[in-house]
């Protein structure tokens, strides 16, 4: 029986289902015969023995997802979190964490690219301020169930997490509220890494503050040039380097403070001098903006003057060209685009106005130090040469959906490889079917998928689920799970250490 959803706090949020065994192995099947029909030399006779097989050994695993469902406030992320990104071990850079382009902005004057920098980071506290007084509007969901409340637990973590690099799977830290103490930016100046007050004793600093930091900072970072390190590079490359180098970096005092006072950032600006002009039509100008937001164009131009452990980096070019390069884990694009709009509509607002006649207070940057060892140097060169080659070919995408209405939810895919639409895709290229037929089928494939999509915003999360069993078959049985195996590619658990902790415990 399927495990039902049952309110699990005062907010009126619910805890995500557990879907039944047979309808979850069903569904697998389904997609796993669609995969297969694309290639001939696979077969998929060992895929659904292996299927049947799971059917007895999954009944009392079963129970145990079910005793976690219970437990937990929302199993889905136990599994969903460490298998979506923090066990990925490619580079965030272009595989993960995606790029925003804010409406250009041409800089007038020399002081118009602090002005901008410091009021697009005013919008930002500021709205971050209005999160941590429960001043947001509960959003609901805009769907069938318009009268649902949706989870805004995204927004706490927006500005309130850092990923910090591991072995085998990195951690995501999440940072207890300070609004009523003091808070901090990190800006990034000629691959160097700066403090910038943005509170103090609980109170926001005023624009002129803001704005007189950061022009100390470009002021420090010139007369330090010499001595910039380009820190960064220990964290662009794969992951397991990354925790390679950290570890190794954090054997001196000095550098866990200053990595301390990274992972406690709400957020890193990026001061990035004129890049070079794009040239060719607005569609290119647009897609080399993308790129000089995903990469900074690599470690020869602005790349090292990166953080990408950070969960926000709002990065800002002499010329201009203004964004945000997002760490995908924190949240979703959703949270992230509402208070960049919050911010941008502030700058428009204040922009002609004069913000300026309160004379800044004695409120000093600081640069961070680094001590780098022979060792982590030579991560940091093995790091930039992985960094360099992430360009050049195409990267996974998915549609998804929100699953807000549960509790901590996040989303899940929209699986798109249903027979329905493989029957419509095949029509489209056989002469034989009429664009009466192609239209039928058309219209069966597109109801399939609103009933898949309905599926995953009310938790029937199929796939999950069974990646899931197959991991507490290896806990318990202290086994390799049974591995299922179609058109090349292993489904197989991986977080059998998520599923200890919440079991064990």
């Amino acid at each position: 029986m399927e495990h039902e959803c049952i309110v699990c706090d005062e907010r009126g949020l619910l805890k995500p289902p557990v879907p039944p065994l047979d309808a979850t192995l069903d569904r697998y099947l389904e997609y796993a015969a669609v995969v297969a029909a694309g290639q001939p030399q696979m077969h998929l006779h060992s895929t659904v023995d292996a299927v049947q097989k799971f059917r007895v050994q999954g009944k009392p695993l079963q129970e145990k997802l079910l005793k976690i469902a219970e437990k937990e406030l929302n199993w889905v992320n136990i599994y969903w979190l460490p298998e979506m990104y923090l066990r990925i071990r490619i580079p965030l850079p272009v595989n993960s964490s995606p790029a925003y382009i804010f409406p250009p902005l041409p800089f007038e004057q020399p002081d118009d690219f602090y002005r901008y920098t410091a009021l697009m980071t005013r919008g930002f506290v500021s709205y971050k301020d209005r999160i941590d007084r429960n001043l947001i509007e509960r959003e609901r969901a805009t769907g069938s169930k318009k009268d649902m409340f949706l989870c805004m637990d995204q927004y706490d973590r927006l500005l309130g997490c850092y990923r910090q690099p591991g072995k085998d799977q990195d951690i995501q830290i999440r940072k207890s509220k300070a609004h009523t103490e003091n808070e901090h930016v990190i800006v990034m100046c000629r691959k160097q890494t700066f403090v910038l007050m943005t509170r103090i004793n609980g109170e926001l600093l005023p624009l002129a503050d803001i704005e007189e930091q950061l022009k100390q900072i470009e002021r420090m970072a010139v007369g330090r040039n010499g001595m910039a390190s380009g820190v960064a590079a220990g964290s662009v490359g794969d992951r397991d380097k990354a925790a390679m180098f950290w570890e190794e970096m954090t054997q001196v005092e000095q550098n866990r403070k200053s990595l301390e006072w990274m992972q406690k950032a709400l957020f890193v600006i990026c001061l990035d001098p004129e890049r070079d002009p794009a040239e060719g039509t607005k569609e290119k100008k647009m897609v080399e903006k993308g790129i000089y937001l995903l990469t900074g164009n690599g470690s020869a131009k602005h790349g090292l003057n990166r953080w990408y452990d950070a969960s926000i980096q709002f990065i800002v070019s002499r010329d201009g060209t203004s964004g945000f390069c997002f760490e995908h884990s924190t949240a979703e694009g959703i949270v992230l685009v509402k208070m960049v709009e919050d911010a941008i509509r502030f700058t428009r607002e204040n922009w002609r106005r004069n913000l300026m006649n309160q004379q800044p207070r004695k409120v000093s940057a600081k640069p961070l130090t680094w001590h780098i060892s022979e060792r982590a140097k030579q991560i940091m060169d093995e790091q930039i040469e992985i960094f360099d080659e992430v360009h050049g070919y195409l990267v996974s995408t998915y549609e998804s959906c929100s699953i807000r209405m549960f509790a901590t939810g996040r989303v899940d895919n929209i699986r798109a490889n249903t027979q329905e639409a493989l029957e419509w895709v095949t029509s489209m290229h056989n002469q034989h079917f009429t664009n009466e037929q192609r239209v039928a089928l058309f219209r069966k494939a597109a109801e399939k998928q609103a009933k898949v999509t309905i599926e995953v915003i009310f938790g029937r999360i199929f796939l999950l689920t069974f990646m899931s069993k197959l991991e507490h078959n290896w806990l318990w049985n202290r086994q390799p799970p049974v591995c299922v195996e179609c058109v090349g590619t292993r489904i197989r658990g991986s977080v059998a250490r998520n599923i200890h902790r919440s079991s064990m415990a």
